[in-house]
């Protein structure tokens, strides 16, 4: 099935495009492959915070990490914080941040699978701080940190659009479908929520909709996620048809296909397409997002 983007969406569609990413704060559950989005959105939320209060479990040898870690304490006494330290409450393992992020070669357990021998906190730490492949890192996060909060990175521009974007459909881009799939509960989707206003003013429709809130346990109300999905199907259908003829009908068009992994880490494509339509007003070049499933 083919869908255009930027027209009858479901909830996920909807979620992916308003909340744009949504990672983990646990560094165990990143995904496998950091892609350069998953880097940006990482850099400018930061490494998770250094957990103080946070009963650490005991291993198999009963030892177990202690917050002191966090911190590195020097000769003359001064306290200086590994803000590159973070832990994994899931695992119980530590992770270098910047290199998790960075580090393509020379990986180790704290850019890996993860760090949990305790015995040899200090050491480890020490050694690993000192490797060229950290210093790299670490050069790498700095200097795109730097580039973020100053927006010159390369398509600081194109990232400007994505957040200004970003906070315009935040605000009004609906979900069809919702949480839910009762009558008069939140978060029902704009589907429901439109047949309780139809109920307010079409006396067939306000009876059908009483009918369905005396009966719960009907079975044929035509307002579930079946007829949801039939509908959003039906609509994707009507899309594809007019973007095909429209290309059609086009002298001159070009077909890009992208592919990115969603949060289950399935490949997913979209083809972008852009054609010229050419009108006694004049030439305008129009550009439609189509995702393939």
């Amino acid at each position: 099935m083919i869908r255009q983007v930027s027209a009858s969406r479901d909830h996920t569609e909807c979620n992916e495009e308003t909340n744009n990413l949504v990672i983990d704060p646990d560094p165990a559950k990143w995904p496998e492959i950091i892609m350069d989005k998953d880097r940006v959105f990482l850099v400018k939320r930061g490494p998770p915070p250094a957990l103080t209060n946070f009963r650490f479990p005991l291993d198999k040898n009963g030892r177990k990490f202690t917050s002191f870690n966090f911190n590195r304490v020097l000769s003359n006494g001064e306290s200086v914080k590994r803000n590159w330290l973070i832990y994994s409450t899931s695992k119980n393992v530590l992770f270098c941040f910047c290199c998790k992020l960075f580090a393509h070669s020379n990986k180790t357990n704290l850019s890996n699978e993860g760090f949990n021998n305790w015995k040899h906190t200090g050491v480890t730490f020490k050694k690993h701080k000192l490797s060229m492949a950290h210093m790299l890192a670490q050069k790498s996060w700095s200097e795109l940190s730097i580039r973020l909060n100053q927006m010159q990175v390369i398509d600081a521009s194109i990232q400007r659009l994505i957040d200004s974007e970003t906070k315009h459909w935040n605000s009004v881009c609906l979900a069809f479908r919702g949480s839910s799939d009762k009558l008069y509960k939140h978060n029902n989707g704009n589907f429901l929520k439109l047949v309780q206003l139809l109920a307010k003013f079409d006396p067939i429709m306000e009876e059908h909709v009483n009918r369905v809130m005396r009966d719960d346990t009907r079975k044929v109300h035509y307002l579930g996620k079946n007829i949801q999905n039939e509908i959003i199907t039906l609509l994707s259908e009507e899309i594809k048809k007019h973007i095909i003829t429209q290309v059609n009908e086009a002298k001159y068009y070009s077909i890009i296909l992208d592919c990115t992994p969603d949060l289950s880490k399935i490949e997913q494509m979209t083809m972008v397409i852009r054609f010229v339509s050419v009108s006694k007003v004049g030439n305008e070049v129009n550009v439609r997002y189509v995702s393939t499933f």
